[in-house]
């Protein structure tokens, strides 16, 4: 339960810091990206080959994803 709390705090950040300033959601993606492999070896015993995540289409349009250098792979089908 704690993992799940924790990915949802870091897009609660992503979401606050998109609108608070230039670049600033943009860097902390790409600071994020950088830090998290570190940090998943210590915890999980492994290194993460990729990292994944999805925009909600109707309300944003990955600018920041965009500026962080993250690259689009193509659109998912979604579920649920």
């Amino acid at each position: 339960m704690r993992q799940k709390a924790q990915s949802s705090l870091w897009n609660e950040h992503i979401q606050r810091y998109h609108y608070l300033g230039h670049n600033l959601a943009s860097m902390i993606l790409a600071q994020a990206a950088r830090t998290l492999p570190n940090h998943w070896q210590e915890v999980y015993g492994y290194r993460p080959v990729l990292l994944e995540t999805f925009v909600e289409k109707p309300r944003f349009r990955g600018t920041c994803y965009k500026a962080a250098t993250w690259v689009y792979l193509e659109k998912t089908q979604g579920c649920g």
